[in-house]
């Protein structure tokens, strides 16, 4: 069993060392960085700015020139749509300018954007209504959900049945259907009865009768991607498939180009269903005709496949007039790549990788500090699942577990709303769909919960305090006389730990781990890690190494995190670990 740990150090050499970035090639030009600020993560720009975000002071903005216009000082920051952007600042939402002016506060919660002026805001019942530019009420909250405005309506929910209403909040197409999505460009808006997907138009008339498993949501470039019977295909706007439904799953044609899954492998084809490029993971759709690419890190390419930078960045962002954003190891730099020409020196993504697989060992701890922006409690998974649900993305049964089910419909959604497309649960995603705040409290509901469930197991374990010198393996049954666990103590490296598996928690395992008192102050991080590591596998064999260490490492760093079915919750003040399935 492999149990060696790298240090920081290490890892930032073989990753660094691995790639080499093609910044040389022409038309490839650093327009500016921020060296002197430590920036951890950044968004693509969005009418002029980016949203970063400084290690010590939170989001702010910066121009294209790379000069910061609005000060970091958000806990959380969306990219401007409109004139206007949501941020989050002393655990408060609100909306600001471009100059950084406050436009409207004070609400629960937030719509994404303004549209036609006006903007959704949640009152603290849960009911949404309309803000003006001002901050003023335009409609008064009364609806359970809904959208913005397009073409003078939005869907809005009532009693569970969503319809349309206009500007005087009046419903002019009557609540009707299980979902309802606003009117897009195409005129058409997207609707659900009975669990199919259809589409309307803005008189209310069916114009592609409800019929499909799934769909992207909105029209782009005329097609939209669908599916029926579990296979995915895309169709006009009359509803007749132009691509017959065949692949496992697609996402809407952007530039020309559409990512589609057959035989388990993703490849992007154009409209007459021509292979453009394959065995590839895109992390976003085309932008001025690249696209940001993951391979050991992120890069990005052009639409015949050729990379432009190599992916060994942290963060590469979607290209908006001419630029990307890329951070690495603290430091943000900006390219401008619209007038990149492709030369012999640059390799095309058919004829080899950028890079080298990693040492295996770095590629776990690299895999680790990857998802460290990911989300993966079972809350806020559940959340996400609900909402995409809701939202005609479908996850199945909401179960907090990150499925293939659920990342495809993350994947649907991301590519539908033009945001960041990896299928992973991300503060991005989260701020798209308007669950921040949802997030935040369910999960300090639960912290307060989790804390009276640690006050009854340390009752329990407070009774295993005797039971020294006992092995890994070796079970010690009854040991309370209530015929509820069985009892481990380990000794592992001269560091005494006490493990408690409780069979009975209606049908669960729960696991508590934790070093007794004495041992505390001479705890090593690592011998910790490797030993729930190694119990987590000897309860679970199916478990590998790679993802036991994983979930170890993330609950440390998040406080909770799941995994193949198990939750794990660290315990900062007893350095230990409760794990239930």
């Amino acid at each position: 069993m492999r149990k060696n740990f790298l240090t920081i150090a290490e890892i930032a050499f073989l990753l660094i060392g691995a790639t080499n970035v093609y910044a040389d090639a022409p038309g490839i030009v650093e327009v500016a960085n921020l060296g002197d600020r430590t920036i951890v993560d950044c968004r693509a720009y969005s009418e002029g700015l980016a949203a970063i975000k400084d290690s010590t002071y939170g989001w702010g903005y910066i121009d294209e020139d790379g000069k910061i216009v609005i000060e970091p000082q958000f806990q959380e920051a969306r990219d401007f749509s409109k004139g206007y952007a949501c941020v989050k600042r002393n655990g408060n939402q609100m909306f600001i300018d471009k100059t950084g002016n406050t436009v409207s506060a004070g609400w629960k919660n937030y719509g994404t954007e303004y549209s036609e002026g006006i903007l959704q805001v949640q009152d603290e019942n849960g009911k949404w209504g309309y803000v003006d530019t001002n901050g003023e009420i335009v409609l008064e909250p009364q609806w359970d959900s809904s959208s913005e405005f397009h073409d003078g309506l939005a869907a809005a929910e009532k009693d569970g049945l969503y319809g349309y209403i206009n500007t005087t909040g009046k419903f002019v197409i009557p609540p009707q259907w299980d979902y309802a999505g606003a009117f897009d460009d195409s005129g058409l808006g997207y609707i659900v009865k009975n669990k199919e997907r259809g589409y309307i138009d803005e008189n209310g008339n069916i114009v592609i009768s409800p019929q499909f498993d799934d769909c992207q949501g909105s029209f782009s470039e005329d097609l939209q991607a669908v599916s029926r019977n579990g296979k995915w295909g895309f169709i006009d706007k009359s509803g007749k498939f132009v691509i017959a439904p065949k692949y496992e799953s697609a996402g809407n044609f952007v530039q020309g180009v559409a990512a589609v899954k057959i035989d388990g492998e993703w490849k992007y084809i154009n409209k007459n269903e021509e292979t453009v490029f394959e065995s590839i993971s895109l992390a976003s759709t085309f932008s001025e005709g690249y696209a940001v690419f993951k391979d050991e890190g992120y890069g990005l390419l052009d639409k015949d496949g050729n990379i432009i930078l190599d992916s060994k960045y942290h963060m590469c962002t979607a290209v908006k007039n001419g630029l990307t954003l890329v951070q690495e190891g603290g430091l943000l730099h900006i390219y401008d790549v619209s007038n990149v020409v492709v030369d012999d020196n640059v390799p095309n993504i058919h004829k080899e990788n950028a890079n080298e697989s990693l040492d295996s060992q770095a590629e776990n701890v690299e895999n680790v500090q990857q998802e460290v922006v990911e989300y993966k409690d079972a809350t806020t998974i559940k959340i996400v699942q609900q909402t995409l649900n809701e939202a005609g993305y479908n996850c199945g049964t909401p179960d907090g577990l990150a499925g293939s089910k659920t990342v495809e419909a993350i994947t649907a959604y991301q590519t539908a709303k033009g945001i960041t497309v990896n299928g992973l649960v991300t503060d991005e995603l989260l701020q798209s769909l308007g669950v921040v705040e949802k997030v935040q409290e369910t999960v300090k509901e639960e912290a307060n919960k989790s804390k009276n469930d640690e006050e009854e197991v340390d009752a329990i374990f407070s009774k295993f305090a005797g039971c020294t010198g006992v092995q890994v393996g070796e079970q010690i049954r009854n040991v309370d006389g209530s015929n509820v666990a069985l009892g481990y103590v380990v000794k592992f490296k001269k560091i005494l730990y006490s493990c408690i598996v409780n069979p009975n928690n209606n049908g669960k395992i729960s696991i508590f781990i934790a070093p007794q008192d004495e041992y505390k102050s001479t705890l090593n991080s690592n011998d910790y890690v490797e030993l729930v590591t190694d119990l987590v596998q000897s309860f679970d064999t199916s478990i590998s190494y790679k993802d036991a260490l994983t979930a170890t490492l993330m609950a440390i760093s998040k406080g909770s995190y799941s995994m193949n079915g198990y939750d794990y919750t660290f315990m900062d003040s007893l350095h230990g670990m409760i794990i239930t399935n």
